[in-house]
């Protein structure tokens, strides 16, 4: 009995537009690891890891689109420009499809392939689109699918595989009435693309069954690469080896029907149909040959670049070349940050869950300065792998330190790396002694005499400090002589507070306490006097504006109301937050893995988790004010890595493995005058329905808005630096067009300042 699939719930329209968030969100994605290019109406089209940059060639400027536009911030695997519809067709690893339009700017989100149950997650992969008449034949990891652009719908699926069986396919072709099918284990595959059976396996014939990963269509002639290089061409049923390229293709395509595009890691080659060698790349000046696809415009190539991004050249500018990738971090897998007055320093070093950091990572370091990226690469580093966190001096703001998880200590001033601190110079102990698996330095903190404390792991000495303006770290003996079993595990996060005490999360034994003033050693664990503790494994620490720690662990969060208890009382228990839902009284975080823990100007909480993306809790912690997943917001993942904020800006930077994202918030911290006070929007035009934000505030400052003739419209006390107004009066009613005097008294009335705000209606 024959047997003919289809896949019914492709067929019917699944298109949605997807939502902008531009007006709220920033992003700063990286443009450097390009997936597939191509090219239409004068522009370059270019597919970084999760977010689309456009070159246009006769402005030579470039935009981009990315989550914060509406993509959905998945890894793209493939992209075709339609200059008959004058739409961006984008592919994605796990089959989901988006259409941006030229005439629109509108993301449209298409389901089909990602929703369709019957096909494994695992093989929804796109990995190529060929456009042919209204169709675009879309090469998947199961088979080939159809998607209609004039109607934005789904077509028929052809499983090409024996007896109809999943095939991967590569990419697909056209010539005459023939369409051909590179596949991974079903060699190359063939039919008459006029059938209106296609969709019946028995259609599909084969030519050999090795393995294929490009074929193309150039002239009159048809091209097919093997996955060890080998280059054949096709006659009839024949493959007619031509020559061995010595390297996978990468990417394999036609620019004006008569020249063969071929990319592999080292090199570009362009071909006539005769395959004729017309044109090469190979090597380029200072980068190295990691090339991902090319596309040639009048001559000249763009070329996307495993590492450097987009750029382009020809054989007359070789080896030089020209970079169009926008600035941005080095890379997308965000792990650790510290954001200083518009400043960001950004590590990509990473481990497990279990503190596990194989394979080794050896990444560079980024900067934000004023919105300008510079990236330290790693050949800068000293050789230290697995940066995973970072420490800017509070008394210098140009020294910065990194912890190495595998070799120590790197110091950095000015960007430029000037001193590493290893086991074979300084006192920092090996994880195994005389072995080659480093140093586990993890979390480092300055005191407020400029003390920089760091902390370790699986050694007998756990902590360490280095004094200002001391090239000497010293190991401190206390934490381990008074808890032995602490270095069976590792040290982790470290605050200190206004007192100079250390406050140290631990992988197995809880919360624990350093007083160096007097050598006092404590430590709150769930089997040590019953502390509270809901997992001994702390991963988050924060004091929020009242003194209180607020502690993050593998399953859930707590609050210490009197951390210095600590050091002076025994039986000292942390609290959960327990919160009203459905009038059902619960615990906040019950069993979430915290992973990060930010205190705003407002004293407000943003609480990033490893599974469900990020909390903005109110100060006491019952209420949630905001909540942003990969689903109602334009992060790439539910997995946070870390959150920072920009005292000054109030911008909140959320670090996710799949990118890094800013959320324009408002709350700033308290300033010390009120010389710097502004109002904005100013003015409010018709078009706004925000707030006003009035930020330079002092702490508890307090703030009247009256209209011009003195009546009352508002009135606040700060929190932090700044405060909000919805322009109503008291919440009633929008106020009137006019001018509007705000009234500022800092809290002890020895300061005051009037700002004028016109509001036009």
């Amino acid at each position: 009995m024959k047997l003919v699939f289809k896949l019914l719930v492709l067929v019917l329209p699944m298109s949605l537009i997807a939502q902008d968030f531009s007006e709220n969100w920033t992003e700063f994605y990286s443009y450097y690891n390009i997936k597939d290019v191509s090219n239409g109406n004068n522009k370059i089209y270019a597919a970084a890891e999760n977010a689309i940059l456009i070159y246009d060639i006769p402005t030579d400027s470039v935009r981009t689109v990315s989550s914060v536009n509406g993509l959905s911030g998945e890894l793209i695997t493939a992209i075709h420009y339609s200059e008959t519809y004058e739409s961006l067709i984008i592919g994605y690893e796990n089959g989901l499809i988006e259409v941006i339009n030229d005439n629109s700017t509108e993301v449209t989100s298409v389901g089909g392939i990602i929703e369709e149950v019957s096909i494994s997650p695992l093989d929804k992969r796109i990995n190529h689109f060929m456009e042919f008449e209204d169709n675009i034949y879309v090469s998947t990891d199961f088979g080939i699918v159809l998607y209609n652009l004039p109607n934005l719908e789904f077509g028929d699926t052809y499983r090409i595989g024996d007896n109809g069986e999943e095939l991967q396919v590569k990419q697909t072709t056209v010539r005459g009435e023939t369409i051909y099918a590179a596949t991974f284990s079903g060699g190359i595959r063939y039919a008459d693309v006029t059938s209106e059976d296609l969709i019946d396996f028995e259609e599909w014939q084969g030519i050999t069954t090795s393995s294929f990963d490009a074929v193309q269509v150039v002239g009159s002639q048809v091209y097919a690469v093997q996955n060890n290089g080998s280059l054949h061409r096709i006659e009839g049923t024949n493959l007619v080896f031509e020559e061995s390229l010595g390297l996978r293709a990468r990417d394999l395509r036609v620019n004006n029907e008569n020249e063969l595009i071929l990319t592999t890691q080292s090199f570009v080659r362009v071909y006539d149909e005769n395959l004729t060698l017309l044109n090469a790349i190979t090597t380029l000046q200072d980068i190295s040959q990691n090339y991902v696809a090319t596309t040639v415009v009048n001559g000249e190539f763009f070329i996307g670049h495993d590492e450097v991004g987009l750029i382009a050249t020809s054989t007359t500018l070789s080896p030089e070349f020209v970079v169009i990738s926008p600035d941005g971090p080095l890379l997308n897998s965000i792990f650790n940050m510290e954001a200083l007055d518009n400043e960001l320093w950004v590590t990509f070093g990473e481990h497990n869950i279990f503190y596990n950091p194989y394979p080794r990572s050896d990444r560079g370091i980024s900067h934000l300065v004023e919105d300008e990226w510079r990236n330290i690469p790693y050949d800068s580093l000293m050789g230290a792998l697995d940066i995973i966190e970072v420490t800017s001096n509070p008394f210098n703001s140009e020294q910065v330190f990194f912890s190495s998880f595998g070799d120590g200590l790197l110091e950095v001033n000015d960007e430029v790396p000037t001193q590493f601190f290893t086991g074979n110079n300084s006192a920092i102990f090996d994880f195994i002694p005389n072995g080659t698996d480093g140093s586990r330095v993890n979390g480092t903190a300055f005191n407020s005499e400029g003390t920089l404390y760091l902390a370790q792991g699986f050694t007998d000495i756990a902590l360490y400090k280095k004094e200002q303006d001391s090239d000497v770290i010293m190991p401190i003996d206390d934490l381990i002589d008074n808890i032995p079993t602490l270095g069976d595990g590792l040290l982790g996060k470290i605050v200190i507070d206004r007192n100079d005490n250390l406050y140290i999360g631990s992988q197995t034994q809880g919360l624990v306490g350093y007083q160096p003033s007097t050598g006092i050693v404590t430590q709150l664990k769930d089997d040590v006097g019953g502390a509270g503790l809901p997992d001994n494994d702390i991963r988050a620490l924060e004091f929020d504006q009242n003194g209180r720690l607020w502690i993050g662990s593998l399953t859930g969060l707590r609050v210490l109301f009197n951390p210095q208890s600590i050091f002076t009382e025994d039986n000292v228990t942390v609290e959960p937050i327990i919160i009203e839902e459905n009038g059902v009284p619960q615990e906040l975080l019950f069993s979430q893995f915290v992973t990060s823990i930010e205190v705003d100007g407002a004293n407000n909480k943003w609480i990033g988790t490893a599974q469900s993306g990020v909390f903005y809790l109110s100060p006491n912690g019952q209420e949630t004010l905001l909540r942003f997943t990969k689903e109602n917001s334009p992060l790439p993942s539910n997995i946070i890595t870390d959150i920072r904020i920009d005292e000054a800006s109030g911008r909140v930077y959320i670090g996710t493995p799949n990118g890094l994202l800013a959320y324009n918030a408002t709350a700033t911290s308290p300033q010390d005058n009120l010389e710097n006070v502004r109002a904005y929007p100013n003015p409010v035009r018709p078009n706004f329905n925000g707030v006003v934000v009035i930020d330079g505030l002092t702490a508890r400052a307090n703030v009247k808005i009256t209209d011009i003739t003195g009546n009352l419209v508002y009135e606040d006390t700060s929190v932090g630096g700044s405060i909000e107004w919805d322009t109503t009066a008291f919440g009633r009613h929008r106020v009137a067009s006019g001018v509007y005097l705000i009234l500022i008294t800092a809290e002890d009335a020895l300061e005051t300042k009037v700002h004028k705000l016109m509001i036009i209606r």
